[in-house]
């Protein structure tokens, strides 16, 4: 698929979906929005932020993307330089020449925004599916992002040092990111008790004594990969290695039940009950357990009873956990058995079974 058959094929995503609800057209500001329907072009300047420095505007006759002079250039010589796309560009002081634009392409018809901006309905949350179903263009760019991240991760952890801060292990997996081409978007990490307190723990200047939990999310042509290792200075014990084996059982039954057609809600059922097989019946209650990826870090959290389906060809991850450890990568779910978008290279794994099937999760790395 090129990029001008991959932008037809979003275009028409977006005119069935202004069809379905009587709109003239849309304006896309969100970083995550912009790549989508551009194939991977970027309107970001600053990476904190989710709102981009260029609006892509579709409607049923067209589409164009509005930028001020700083931004244009770029866009149009590397972005959408190779689409069928039209730059709209004003002088960045002028910002009425700008709103001036914006009126004219909406032509007095009715027009949403996933910013809201300028008095424009802001777009439901249903236009995310349009974004579920990945073309083969986007599977290919996922599977290299996936191998990258976790080619970045592994080299950042398997280097790891006793003594070695927190804060100075995220600043290697940023460093090793930023040479891959690739923009974190969370760099989690906990050394030794901070595993067992904290879900989400952002770095610190803690020195790293026996245990590390890496959790790393990097992103490129707006698609975003996640995953999660652990390493371990000598021998684990005993307590450890059971939590991370319950977790990554916990983890196979999500991979596994993972298909499309498969409700989430029922697919998180099945995790809950492994929880509480493994004997830690309430741990899924202490962490949400993924979702549904792609453009956006998790497009929702599934939640008990959510009736949404996974589609054919959509990414996922699910990212269970038990205090001090847990078990997270991104998969791509069709028909068949997932596939893990960010495998293992030199990591250790191990099989774990469910229902007559069986997957690796990555083991505790031993240093």
């Amino acid at each position: 698929m090129n990029p001008q058959d991959e932008l037809n094929e979003k275009l028409a995503r977006i005119r069935r979906y202004l069809d379905a609800r009587n709109l003239h057209g849309v304006f896309l500001t969100r970083q995550s929005n912009f790549s989508w329907v551009t194939g991977g072009c970027e309107n970001r300047v600053t990476i904190t932020s989710e709102i981009g420095a260029a609006t892509a505007f579709v409607s049923r006759e067209r589409i164009c993307v509005i930028a001020n002079n700083i931004e244009a250039p770029r866009l149009r010589q590397e972005e959408v330089g190779e689409l069928d796309v039209e730059v709209l560009d004003y002088p960045w002081y002028q910002e009425h020449v700008r709103d001036k634009i914006i009126r004219e392409l909406a032509g007095g018809w009715g027009v949403a925004s996933d910013t809201g901006f300028t008095g424009t309905a802001r777009l439901e949350r249903d236009f995310d599916e349009l974004k579920y179903t990945l073309t083969d263009a986007e599977i290919d760019r996922y599977k290299w992002l996936g191998r990258n991240c976790s080619l970045v991760i592994e080299k950042v952890c398997t280097d790891v040092r006793q003594e070695e801060a927190e804060n100075e292990v995220a600043a290697r997996l940023a460093h090793e990111a930023m040479k891959a081409n690739i923009t974190p978007t969370v760099i989690l990490v906990a050394a030794d008790d901070r595993t067992l307190r904290f879900r989400h723990p952002l770095p610190t200047e803690k020195k790293v004594k026996e245990v590390l939990m890496v959790v790393f999310g990097g992103r490129r042509w707006g698609l975003i990969a996640s995953l999660t290792r652990l390493v371990h200075f000598g021998k684990p014990a005993p307590g450890l290695l059971k939590k991370h084996e319950a977790a990554c059982t916990v983890d196979a039954a999500l991979i596994l039940n993972s298909r499309a057609g498969a409700t989430t809600g029922h697919i998180l059922q099945k995790s809950i009950d492994t929880y509480q097989s493994l004997g830690f019946p309430n741990e899924w209650q202490l962490h949400h357990q993924g979702g549904p990826t792609g453009y956006d870090g998790r497009y929702y959290r599934v939640t008990p009873g959510d009736e949404r389906t996974i589609q054919h060809n959509q990414a996922v991850a699910w990212n269970p956990s038990i205090a001090g450890a847990k078990s997270e990568d991104t998969i791509l779910c069709t028909s068949e058995p997932a596939e893990v978008l960010t495998p293992c290279h030199q990591w250790p794994t191990t099989q774990y079974e469910h229902a007559g099937m069986a997957i690796s999760r990555p083991d505790i790395f031993v240093l």
